[in-house]
Order: C-alpha cells, then sequence, then structure tokens
C-alpha cells in the first residue's frame, strides 16, 4: 500500500506565538518550586530537548572548606527520592526563571572512605555537556579525594577533575574516573568545558600559578586528549574561565586568584578556540556602569562582588547571551547567592556587562524547539525489524550504476539483520555488486517534516554512500525539474567532509540549478554511527548531524522544483578513477557494509 506522507499547515496569524520571554531578577534568594534558594553553587547550564538544567555544587550548612565540622558532628540528612545531601544538585525550567528542584544527580559515599566520591571530598563546578553521538550526559568537575588519615580533603590530595555520566539529564549521574591536568602534580583549579564545531575542550586553572590550560576531549567526551597546552597570551593568575563564541570569534572572561573573595575581571579574546589569545587588562575591559550590586554594594572594579562560572547563549537566540556568577559567602557557603548579567555585544564586537536588577530574555520560540521531538510527532517509520526487507516500503534494485557498468546493484547485497537494514558491497572478479533500494510508489514524504534516520557509513577509497530523495513527478517531468535532496553522501576516502546537496531546474533561468554544502566534521563520519537528519518546508532544508545544525538552505527561489512528495533512495556506490568517488583501494579489505538503524518521518504537532 502505498504511504503519501505530505503535510500541509494553514496558519493564523493570531494563533502563533513566534516570539517568547522571561524575566530574570537578581535576588538574595533565588527559589526554587518549593521556595527553598536554590542550591546549585559553581554551576552550568544545558539545555536539552526545550529543558533548561542547572547544575551546580550543594553545600551544606557547617560544612565547608572554611568552616568545618567533624564528619560524626554533620548531619546526614536524606534528601529527595532517598538521596543524601552533599554532592551535584540539579533544577530544571522551561523559561529560566521558575526552577524545580531535580534532586541531588551525584551523591557523595557516605560509607566507604576509599570511595573517590567519598564524605568530605571536594566535588565542584560541575560542568555538563550531552554527547549526541553516545546519547550520554557527561558531567566534569573538580574533585579532590579524602584522605582516609584526614578530615577535609582540602588538606591532602590533589585536584583532579572527575567525570560521570547519565543517559538521562535528571540523573542519576555515575562516577567513571579521574584525571590529572596541567603541568603538575598539583593537579588544576576551576575549568570549564566548550564545545566548538563539534570537537568538546576542557579549559582550567593549571598549578602552579592558575596558568589558563586545554586540552581537546576525546569524542566521547570522557578523556583529554592530545595533551594539555598553554593558553599563549594569557598570563598567570587567571581562572574560572567561562567561553562563550559570537561571529566567529572567541571571548574568555575570568576573574583574578584571591580565593574566595572577589577580583577584579579577567577577558581574553581569540580568533581561534586553540589561540593564540590577546587579554586585556581592566583599563580596557568589559565591565561597565557605576550602578552596585545592591546584595554586595559591590561596583564593577571586583565584579560586582561575584565569580563567573559559565556563560549561557540562549537557545533561539543569535547573540543573547548570559553571564552566570556565584556570589560567594565564604563563611556560610550554602547561603552564597546568584546573580546573572546579560551580555551586549556592540558593533565591534566587543562584550559589555553593565549591573541590572533585572532584564528580560526574548526568543524564537520555533527556533528554540526546532529540533526537539517534544515538538514532532512520528507519522512513519522503518526501524528495521525482522528477518527481511518490508517490500510496502522498499523497492530493492536489480541494476547497474549507470555511471559505472561494473558496479551491479544485487537484491542480495541487502538484507535486514539484528535491527538493521544492511547493504554490503563486495568485489566479484572484474567487477563489485553492492545495494541499492528505493520507495517510490510506495512512500513518499512532503514538505514541512522532519526526517531522522541513523546510519553506519564504511570507509574506503572508493566507497560512495548515498542517501537522497527524488520527486515523485520524476517521470513526467524528468531530472532535474523533479528535484533531487541528497540528505548525505559520503565519501569513504574523506572521512571528516560530508556533503549536502539539493539539484534542481530554475524556472527563472531556464537552466540547471545547484546549490551544495560540504561540510567538515571534527569526528568521523565513516565506521560509527552518526544521527543524520533534516528538516523540510516549503522555505527551506536545515542539516543535523548528531543534533547538531550544520546548514539550513534557503529554497524559497526554488520551491516549486523542491517542495513536493518525494522519495527514498539508499544505496552503496563502488567507483572508479574517473568518477568522484575516485579509484578503488586495491588493497580495500571486502566485504564493505552500509547499516541504518531506522529511517524515521515526524510532522509538527498542533
Amino acid at each position: 500500500m502505498k504511504t503519501i506522507i505530505f503535510i500541509a499547515f494553514i496558519f493564523c496569524t493570531n494563533c502563533i506565538v513566534k516570539n517568547a520571554k522571561g524575566q530574570i531578577e537578581n535576588r538574595l534568594i533565588w527559589p526554587d518550586n518549593n521556595g527553598t534558594h536554590i542550591n546549585a553553587h559553581g554551576g552550568s547550564i544545558t539545555f536539552h530537548n526545550g529543558i533548561y538544567y542547572w547544575y551546580g555544587e550543594h553545600k551544606i550548612e557547617d560544612f565547608s572548606e572554611i568552616k568545618c565540622s567533624y564528619l560524626d558532628e554533620v548531619p546526614k540528612q536524606d534528601y529527595i527520592g532517598g538521596l543524601s545531601e552533599a554532592g551535584i544538585h540539579c533544577y530544571s525550567s522551561k523559561d529560566l526563571k521558575n526552577w524545580k528542584d531535580e534532586g541531588i544527580v551525584l551523591s557523595v559515599n557516605y560509607k566507604d572512605e576509599t570511595d573517590p566520591l567519598a564524605y568530605g571530598s571536594i566535588v565542584e563546578r560541575p560542568k555538563v555537556l550531552y554527547n549526541s553521538f553516545t546519547k550520554r550526559f557527561v558531567m566534569h568537575f573538580k574533585l579532590k579525594s579524602k584522605q582516609t588519615d584526614e578530615i577535609f580533603a582540602r588538606h591532602g590530595s590533589p585536584m583532579y577533575y572527575g567525570v560521570a555520566t547519565s543517559d538521562n539529564p535528571r540523573g542519576p549521574f555515575s562516577y567513571s574516573h579521574r584525571y590529572l591536568a596541567g603541568f603538575s602534580d598539583e593537579g588544576a583549579g576551576d575549568h570549564t568545558l566548550f564545545v566548538d564545531k563539534g570537537r568538546a575542550y576542557v579549559f582550567f586553572a593549571a598549578k602552579p600559578g592558575h596558568i589558563m590550560y586545554y586540552s581537546k576531549l576525546s569524542d566521547d567526551y570522557l578523556n583529554p586528549i592530545d595533551g594539555f597546552k598553554r593558553c599563549e597570551g594569557i598570563a598567570e593568575r587567571f581562572e574560572a574561565p567561562a567561553l562563550f563564541k559570537y561571529n566567529e570569534k572567541y571571548y574568555m572572561f575570568g576573574s583574578g586568584t584571591k580565593g574566595w573573595d572577589p577580583t577584579p575581571p579577567k577577558f581574553a579574546t581569540s580568533t581561534s578556540i586553540e589561540g593564540p589569545w590577546t587579554e586585556l587588562d581592566y583599563s580596557n575591559g568589559f565591565l561597565k556602569g557605576s550602578a552596585k550590586n545592591p546584595m554586595s554594594d559591590i561596583g564593577a572594579e571586583t565584579t560586582f562582588g561575584g565569580q563567573c562560572t559559565y556563560i549561557l547563549k540562549v537557545p533561539g537566540t543569535e547573540k543573547q547571551f548570559i553571564a552566570m556568577y556565584d556570589l560567594w559567602d565564604p563563611i556560610e557557603q550554602y547561603k552564597s547567592s546568584y546573580f546573572w548579567l546579560p551580555i551586549n555585544i556592540d558593533k565591534t564586537g566587543k562584550p559589555e556587562v553593565k549591573w541590572t536588577n533585572e532584564f528580560e530574555l526574548s526568543y524564537n520560540r520555533k527556533e528554540l524547539d526546532n529540533n526537539s521531538n517534544k515538538k514532532w510527532e512520528l507519522i512513519w517509520a522503518d526501524e528495521f525489524n525482522g528477518n527481511s526487507v518490508d517490500t510496502s516500503n522498499w523497492t530493492v534494485q536489480d541494476s547497474f550504476w549507470k555511471k559505472h557498468p561494473k558496479c551491479l546493484y544485487k537484491p542480495d547485497q541487502v538484507e535486514v539483520k539484528n535491527g538493521s537494514l544492511i547493504i554490503t558491497a563486495k568485489k566479484v572478479d572484474e567487477h563489485y555488486e553492492t545495494g541499492k533500494l528505493e520507495s517510490v510508489n510506495k512512500v513518499e514524504v512532503g514538505v514541512n517534516t522532519k526526517i531522522e534516520a541513523r546510519m553506519k557509513m564504511p570507509s574506503g577509497a572508493g566507497l560512495k554512500t548515498a542517501y537522497w530523495m527524488l520527486g515523485t513527478n520524476k517521470a513526467e517531468v524528468g531530472w532535474p525539474k523533479c528535484g533531487e535532496l541528497d540528505i548525505i553522501e559520503q565519501l569513504g576516502k574523506d572521512p571528516y567532509r560530508s556533503h549536502h546537496n539539493i539539484h534542481f531546474f530554475n524556472d527563472d533561468k531556464s537552466k540547471y540549478g545547484h546549490n551544495g554544502c560540504h561540510f567538515t566534521n571534527y569526528r568521523t563520519m565513516v565506521d560509527v554511527f552518526r544521527d543524520v537528519s533534516i528538516i523540510r518546508t516549503n522555505d527551506q532544508i536545515i542539516y543535523f548531524i548528531d543534533g547538531v545544525k550544520i546548514n539550513e538552505k534557503n529554497i524559497s527561489d526554488v520551491n516549486s522544483e523542491m517542495n513536493g512528495e518525494m522519495y527514498f533512495i539508499i544505496q552503496l556506490d563502488v567507483g572508479n578513477e574517473k568518477l568522484w568517488t575516485g579509484s578503488v583501494d586495491p588493497n580495500m579489505n571486502w566485504p564493505k557494509k552500509l547499516e541504518f538503524d531506522y529511517l524515521r518521518v515526524y510532522k509538527e504537532k498542533k
């Protein structure tokens, strides 16, 4: 039975909320949904599926690095969900103003003093990233473990970074391991995590001297790789880094090194995430205005009494950034408060931060939710379960590649096995046998849809994975008038570069049209599973890899060719020296496999 998936929306201008607004208020008490002061110090915010998650240190009364009680005198109170106090706390919000207490997501261990997270250890400044490849949340935090012969860890072991993971942003997180960063056995101090073009980095103040260093993180975000490198251009005594990027320029906020006391701000810029950096002194600094923080009566000269812990780029905005500050109470740390300030970027690209008691957020809700499945409804899918190709969805080809007659598409090379669609390419004498399947006259998809696939493409010179769509009117109007949408073309010889193209006939100019994107990835696209998605509307096509938007094509000028129903084509090609695919590696280890875990189509919920 033919499945036609064509979604048309009739919009009422009075029914659309283009922008959403929220009011951020700086006050001594930041209440959660229970009216309790938020206990998430030295924290960060992770945005996932339309929800903000604020992670931070949970401080306990009479238990801090300065005001200390003996362990057996510190109350071990039960907490939400049976978890005990002390560890990393999480709160969730849809608007950055109203916060729901999600409880302790990484708890200390009260029973085993040899545990790296034993009660009495220092667990501070959590930073959490979502890894769209592993589908896990990864937390890096400062960790100084308690020694068996000491009451508090600050008198003992060096400062490590602990790593914990979870498959849910609300936790619980499970401790994985720790690593020693920097250039000495003293370890490192305050740190942050930052993702740039799909590559994650850790930036930190290395001891002694609080010298700013960085390292790339592994693809799973769990470990530093490629060594620790100094941030050239940044002087000593620079800690608490917080980064953001705007218009291809990188900005780093920081603080001096006076312990819990407020310091003048630090600031550096670079045109590369790996430096060199240009550090500006305070006379050329970024904090402005004569107003003082009413909670501390301190002005810009010492960062309004606070220390920057994280900079949040507000999703759904182009250049709206929030600098999050801790307002520390050194003695009674559990009473420490927070203030958030908007970052204004002037025409020269220079950021300015002024004190304000409150400010308003305004962001595009549609853009904010664009890639969240909370806004999408599944309307068709092939999960590739069972023992054979579903012939109600697909026609398996028995033909050859017209550009290379020695590349034969054989039905035997296409199978469904262990929950995956598998196309196998092999060399047979002087030709190659591989596979191709189409959904023409079976599954046809229109605009205003989101299309997701999880796939593993093979490596090797001479191989090309092609996952694409053609207009269903191809038989009547021919190519390219039917329109061609290449969701991804991946050359096996070029694992870090993917290709995303459209082809059409430009009616206005009466000739062939083309619009291509060649995206350089920072993680290999071959021999590992990747999520490849697009969103189709009448006016644009948005491309995503592992949930990260990589390109957006405006097709309003060619929508007559590109906004009709289209069908899927999946194939694995083997080429030669005369083709874009290039010569086949004579030492290729055959066979080669292309795998699809699933293919899904969504429409927008209304």
